[in-house]
């Protein structure tokens, strides 16, 4: 398999045995299939094409599925052992174009031709995080964070406590799609994840302080990209808990969840 092969359909469709809800399963492959993060939407080409990661060859490598006939192209041609996750890559709103991280370089491919072209060089001793693209399409912005002590995130949280008890520096990042200098918006010695833009202001964004849900001082941060100004978004008491923030479609407002002790939250 290699970059631009295209491969037949392997979705089917069966009821759901407990809610009796029809089902349509997209990916049959015998490997590990994913969609991106659930704040980036894995959708282009007007809705009729969807971006995931999967495993096929011995090999990690970033697919496109036609919602039309189920069709499935190879996007990506990295070799068998190469350091990446698509979970963390995003597409830009306004031209055909998604962002991801290989090894230390982050990529932009070009989604109708397929040629990539690297845009970043992380510094050495430093991880990647979750890329995602201003509202304008100018910038992808992302978060970076020093290796303090190894960890394997993806596979059972392995150093996720640890990690936040070492307060790694941290910074989170804004480059140009079109070439040019990255720059640091903001950085502090606390875990930094979750960078995620407003699909409405390309001047604003969140990012969350990582770690133990109830250990973490404050979850949900804003973030001015002209002035990299920070404040924080829904402070949290004594007990209380928040995560998993993401934009409403207007682009001002953030949900969560989380809970308190008295019991679950929705905001």
């Amino acid at each position: 398999m290699a970059k631009g092969d295209r491969l037949p359909a392997e979705w089917r469709t069966f009821r759901d045995g407990e809610t009796g809800a029809l089902v349509r399963q997209l990916t049959d492959y015998k490997a590990h299939s994913h969609h991106l993060y659930f704040t980036n939407s894995g959708w282009y080409d007007g809705g009729r094409r969807l971006l995931f990661g999967s495993d096929r060859d011995n090999r990690t490598n970033l697919f496109s599925l036609d919602m039309e006939d189920g069709a499935i192209t190879q996007l990506t041609d990295l070799p068998p052992g190469e350091d990446v996750s698509f979970l963390s890559a995003s597409v830009n709103p306004v031209r055909p174009e998604c962002y991801y991280w290989a090894g230390r370089i982050l990529w932009a491919l070009d989604l109708g031709t397929l040629e990539e072209r690297p845009l970043y060089e992380r510094p050495e001793g430093f991880r990647g995080s979750i890329t995602s693209v201003t509202a304008d399409g100018r910038y992808v912005c992302t978060s970076i964070w020093q290796e303090v002590l190894p960890t394997e995130l993806d596979r059972g949280y392995v150093g996720f406590r640890e990690t936040w008890e070492a307060r790694p520096l941290s910074k989170v990042l804004k480059v140009p799609v079109d070439g040019g200098k990255a720059e640091v918006l903001h950085e502090e010695k606390y875990w930094i994840g979750h960078v995620n833009t407003s699909p409405k202001k390309p001047e604003i964004l969140t990012f969350c302080h990582e770690g133990p849900w109830d250990l973490v001082d404050q979850r949900i941060w804003g973030l001015e990209v002209r002035t990299g100004r920070t404040w924080p978004i829904r402070p949290t008491g004594p007990g209380e808990r928040v995560g998993h923030e993401f934009w409403l479609s207007d682009g001002e407002r953030v949900g969560y969840h989380g809970s308190t002790p008295e019991g679950p939250i929705f905001g």
